[in-house]
């Protein structure tokens, strides 16, 4: 049995702390998330501790071991998912409801961190539609957990002690190696798996094979360099940080310092309220993240709102610990007794329910037609996958989409923006036995005649392809200006609209004013639609929102149309102020979305949008009719 150490209890509590204030305020402590690797780095130590025990006694059992490490974390866990699907049939969308079921699923396998990496990023603004995102943690650790003792237990049997331990730092290389090299070539990859994360567990594990001796004095000095080290890794990084990478040996060798200082004399270890919360800290882990998806989810994710998440998420955590994570659902002995525990009952049940919800796509009968109907019109472009090119995804011009025969007079062309108005423009066109060519490229500011983006190549050769074509009469063109003028959207990322570039914009109007002029030279008509507007976030967020306030479908607001005017003023000015060649029009698209103060996600009980930006097929329907045959 490893001896309590208050120490490492206190290290728990910074760490829980950080990460609660992170996901609460993330502008009040942008680097908070690191204190995940903080709880890696101790996790380490605790399992290199109890498993170089047992083999050094002859008394390792791999089914004691793994049964101590079920009744710890899954329980508490169980409930959690229990309780998350019990919430979410009375209160989620089917959408949602069927996406919180496969996260339950990844969950309680330990397998979330996989299936969160084919999703969106951590940071990404889309996390906060997943209540269930932080388990990722505890599958990487769980994963640690189930192969760690397997390959020293396996090594033990043909190495010596000394070279046996020998193999951690020795790990602990060849992983930060890993982990450096992933980080930048495979950010998510490098966040999400074991491989590249596993070195900071070992770290901790180093911690107790390689102990050094220290004075008192010394003590303190390597305990408050760790603890410094810590606090200025949640104060320092951020979500913009290149994580894990060189940087997450701050906080990792701060955590191994301090384990490695045994101080058992400090702010950690004497102050009763942060051993209480280092006690709490895997419960309150398990609760506050879903605490703070509701708060945001109801749009009470604002500063005043920051006490109450941290109360609510201590009182469950309270909770959880004294009636979950302190009772003993088996005794720890015994293949059988593992297998039949209380524990894997609960935990098939709650995994059959959640199959169900998935495999009945979050149950639709529990909510009404009119959700079920907006929910399925969520849509993209069929031809969105087999059309649109990209960073990675090239489509040659000789093999570019023709909409829907082998002949064409109108081609489209843009960024992302422009692969559901082609659509529902090449339908329109279609009633006239007209045909449409389809240029797009994803996220590609407006380049002609520039050299500096990620797009600059293509869209010279896509623009003198369109010029070169004698079939083509008709060009239409669109972008999403507000993200080549400021920077991706400004409500999650503020200071991108405050810093935003005026030499940018000033290159965008170019490029734009030279694209303009150079297709009216050339062609029949060209016609540039004006700007969209942008969702603060996902629609699936405003329905789930619009969904647990009990509120209407019919009308649903998106955002306030002065940020929308805002975020588009450079170019709306200038199409305003241009006279541009007769065969040129500039159709204005504004109104489809926005009234004089508001813009819309779902208007007359029709959706807008697909995502966070991108018209659905029937937006795009709607802006496809402003355009003249």
């Amino acid at each position: 049995m490893t001896k309590f150490r208050k120490d490492i209890n206190g290290l728990r509590a910074i760490a829980v702390a950080g990460v609660m204030v992170f996901h609460f305020q993330p502008t009040w402590l942008t680097g908070g998330f690191a204190g995940v690797d903080v709880f890696f780095v101790i996790s380490g130590f605790l399992m290199t501790s109890i498993i170089f025990r047992s083999l050094d006694s002859g008394q390792f059992s791999y089914t004691e071991y793994l049964s101590a490490r079920i009744n710890r974390i899954v329980p508490p866990l169980l409930v959690l998912c229990a309780v998350l699907l019990a919430f979410g049939f009375w209160f989620l969308p089917p959408s949602e409801y069927s996406l919180l079921s496969k996260h339950v699923l990844g969950s309680i396998g330990f397998v979330s961190n996989g299936v969160y990496l084919t999703e969106a990023g951590y940071f990404d603004s889309v996390s906060h539609d997943k209540w269930l995102l932080h388990t990722w943690s505890l599958s990487v650790e769980w994963q640690f957990y189930l192969l760690y003792p397997l390959v020293l237990w396996g090594a033990s049997r043909i190495l010596k002690p000394s070279l046996l331990k020998a193999m951690i730092p020795l790990g602990v290389l060849l992983s930060f190696g890993l982990c450096v090299f992933v980080s930048h070539v495979w950010p998510s990859g490098a966040f999400y798996l074991l491989p590249a994360r596993a070195w900071e567990m070992l770290l901790g594990g180093m911690a107790f094979l390689f102990p050094v001796a220290l004075s008192a004095k010394q003590a303190r000095v390597v305990f408050y360099s760790g603890l410094a080290m810590i606090v200025g890794s949640f104060a320092y990084f951020s979500s913009k940080t290149l994580w894990p990478g060189y940087w997450a040996t701050i906080p990792a060798i701060g955590t191994y310092l301090i384990i490695m200082a045994r101080c058992e004399s400090s702010v950690l270890t004497n102050v009763n309220t942060i051993q209480s919360l280092g006690r709490w800290s895997y419960s309150i882990y398990l609760w506050h993240w879903p605490i703070a998806v509701l708060f945001f989810k109801l749009g009470f994710n604002t500063a005043t709102n920051f006490v109450p998440q941290v109360v609510l998420s201590i009182l469950l955590g309270f909770v959880s610990f004294r009636y979950v994570e302190r009772f003993r659902f088996a005794k720890r002995s015994g293949f059988l007794r593992l297998v039949r525990s209380p524990v894997n009952v609960i935990c098939v049940c709650i995994l059959t329910c959640a199959v169900v919800v998935f495999e009945f796509r979050g149950m639709p009968d529990r909510v009404s037609a009119q959700t079920v109907l907006i929910e399925r019109s969520l849509k993209n472009s069929p031809m969105r996958g087999k059309c649109h090119a990209g960073v990675g995804k090239e489509v040659a011009l000789e093999n570019t989409c023709v909409y829907f025969g082998d002949t064409y007079e109108w081609a489209i062309v843009g960024d992302s923006h422009v692969v559901e108005l082609a659509y529902a423009l090449a339908k329109r066109l279609e009633t006239k036995d007209i045909g449409l060519k389809h240029f797009s490229y994803g996220q590609c500011s407006p380049s002609y005649q520039r050299d500096d983006t990620l797009c600059s190549d293509w869209y010279s050769r896509t623009i003198k392809h369109i010029i070169d074509d004698p079939e083509i009469d008709t060009v239409v063109v669109n972008h999403r200006y507000a993200l080549a003028l400021f920077g991706e959207n400004a409500e999650f990322y503020p200071e991108v609209f405050v810093e935003s570039s005026m030499g940018e914009q000033a290159l965008v109007i170019r490029a734009m004013d030279d694209l303009i002029r150079t297709l009216a030279a050339n062609k029949k008509r060209v016609i540039v639609l004006g700007p969209t507007p942008e969702l603060g976030h996902s629609i699936r967020h405003y329905i789930t929102r619009q969904f647990l306030k009990g509120d209407s479908l019919d009308s649903v607001v998106g955002t306030d149309r002065s940020y929308f005017d805002a975020r588009t003023s450079p170019i709306t000015e200038y199409f305003g102020a241009t006279t541009f060649p007769s065969n040129v029009d500039i159709v204005d698209i504004a109104d489809i979305f926005c009234d004089e103060a508001t813009c819309y996600a779902i208007r007359d009980g029709k959706p807008l949008y697909y995502d966070d930006d991108h018209p659905s097929l029937i937006g795009a329907a709607r802006m496809a009719e402003r355009i003249r045959l």
